[in-house]
Parts: C-alpha cells; structure tokens; sequence
C-alpha cells in the first residue's frame, strides 16, 4: 500500500524484493471512488462493490469503510467466495452474480442463509428454479434469488447480437413464464432482476488501436442505452403487477457509470474493476480513472537493443 511515487522511487523501494508483485496506490483508489461515488449519490444510486474483479479482501474492507452507506453489498462470484467473505470478513447482502448448479454448492447457499447471511444468487431458466427450490425444501429455507435479463443490443431482425449472451431472458415473455412458476415455487423468494449492458459498460470506445472502430462503438452505446432502460422500466413494471417487491434492480458496470446511474429504475450500480482502474479503461470517453493496480516484474535479458525478456511468476 504506497502513495503516488515517481518508477525510480518505485524502483528504489521494490529493490530488494521477490518478484513478480503487485503494487497498489491508494491515492489513486480514492481519486477514482469520489468519482464513483459522486456519480451514485447525485443520481440517488447505491453501489455494489463486484468482488469479482478485486480479489483482496483487504481493499474490498478499504473501499466499503470508506462509506458504508453508499454501498449497498457486495457481487461474488461463486457461493464458497461468498461464504468466506461472510464467515471470515463479516461482508454482507452478497449477490451471487452467476448461477450455479451443483448442488453441495446450493446446500451451501443454504447454510449460509440459515446462518443469518443476506444472500441472493442469480438465475434465469426454469432448471435453475427447479434445482433451487428442490434444495432450499431439503434444507427447509427461504432462497433469494434475483432474475438475470438479458441486456445485449440485436439488430437486423435479430441476427446480430452485440453484447454478451448472459441469459435465457430475452423479453418479457421469457420473464412471465419465469414469473408464472417462481409463483408456485414456496421455498424461493424473488428479491431483484440484474440486466448488465456489456456493450456499454464493456465497450472502449476511444482506443488508439483500431480507432476508426471508435465512432461505430460510439452508435452502439447511443443506441443501446434507451432500449436497455425501457426493457428494464418494463419488466419492473411487469414484476410488480405480478405482486413481487424488488429489493434489487442492479445494473451497470464501472465503463457504464455515467449512463447507468442516470437510469431512474435501478437502486443500485456495480463497480469492481473501476476501483483500481486496469488498462481497460485507459479507452473509455470521459471516465478520467486513475491507474491505481501495478504488477511488478523482473527484466533479465536484452537479447536486442530494443527487446527485452521479462521474467514471469507462478
């Protein structure tokens, strides 16, 4: 954990050093979290820290001490991280982000439910409902579960998809034979719907390779941000004309701040690799992030006056 230093400070201070390591500048991780947190709260938004993409339990403590109250939890990516994070670490209203299907797993949710934990865990077929709600009666538990939408842009009469194939939930009539049998599922509890725009959110649209691609990303955020809001506003409407309260609508990612946190249904955005800015977002139109995640390697051969061999790690 260091301050902004100059490579030769840097250098000075990793000398004597095991490598390869990685070196983390916490002046840089709180320029990015105020502009994070400055997005979420003129927006009335929380922020979901995405575990996913910070793997130190140490920053994921930094982040979330430096204001609790803008956070609203925490996205895991399996259940057994989830339950180390709340076992050994105390984090809470934990987000599985991906489904899962192996039922030790799900026995495990369980426990930890049962535990006292606020756990939800995605979904977006029928077998997934099935499955949980098999597992939650063994276990004689309530599981929250959160419907997983699909956010991708299709054009051309639906033969191009842009965006990621995340889900099984295309539109809402996918969403109400999903909503007809969560209804008849005793042991399950619908606590939210996630739809993550990766077109957007994952999208460098101001790279300087291939930049004459820029202007076409471009058009296809511009694009897909009213009608991935409008399929949002009506599966919430949908959702709750069935009778369901949402405690969650989740959206966004760090590359889609600006736009995400703008959208009036979500309650929440999630951040994760944003935080620390990789080079990712080196390419992104007016997210001024501050590189903050260094990887430290050493070089040991210069076999040519302009190449040179680096070392790797294992």
């Amino acid at each position: 954990m260091i301050s902004r230093m100059s490579y030769y400070q840097l250098k000075e201070l990793l000398a004597n050093q095991n490598y390869p390591l990685a070196i983390v500048d916490f002046d840089a991780v709180d320029k990015n979290f105020e502009l994070f947190a400055k997005e979420a709260k003129a927006n009335n938004k929380k922020i979901r820290i995405a575990t996913k993409s910070i793997r130190v339990p140490e920053i994921l403590k930094y982040l979330y001490n430096k204001d609790r109250e803008l956070f609203s939890g925490f996205m895991c990516y399996r259940i057994s991280e989830a339950s180390f994070l709340y076992y050994n670490y105390g984090f809470d209203n934990l987000l599985i982000a991906y489904p899962e299907v192996s039922k030790s797993e799900l026995r495990e949710l369980s426990d930890l439910i049962k535990s006292g934990c606020e756990a939800s865990i995605i979904v977006d077929s029928n077998e997934h409902l099935d499955l949980l709600d098999e597992i939650a009666k063994e276990k004689e538990v309530k599981i929250n579960i959160v419907l997983d939408l699909d956010g991708s842009l299709k054009v051309f009469n639906n033969k191009i998809n842009l965006g990621v194939r995340r889900s099984s939930i295309k539109d809402l009539k996918d969403l109400k034979l999903r909503l007809d049998i969560i209804k008849r599922k005793e042991h399950l509890n619908l606590k939210g719907i996630m739809l993550y725009e990766a077109q957007v959110a994952g999208l460098a649209d101001n790279g300087t390779f291939n930049s004459f691609q820029n202007p076409i990303k471009k058009k296809i955020k511009q694009f897909s941000i009213p009608k991935i809001q409008e399929f949002r506003k009506q599966a919430v409407d949908l959702i709750e004309n069935y009778g369901f309260k949402l405690d969650i609508i989740n959206g966004g990612g760090s590359g889609s701040i600006y736009s995400s946190a703008k959208d009036p249904v979500l309650t929440e955005v999630t951040v994760g690799s944003g935080f620390l800015c990789s080079h990712l977002f080196s390419n992104y139109e007016g997210l001024n992030l501050a590189p903050a995640i260094f990887f430290a390697i050493e070089t040991v051969r210069k076999p040519d006056k302009e190449y040179i061999t680096c070392m790797g790690g294992c």
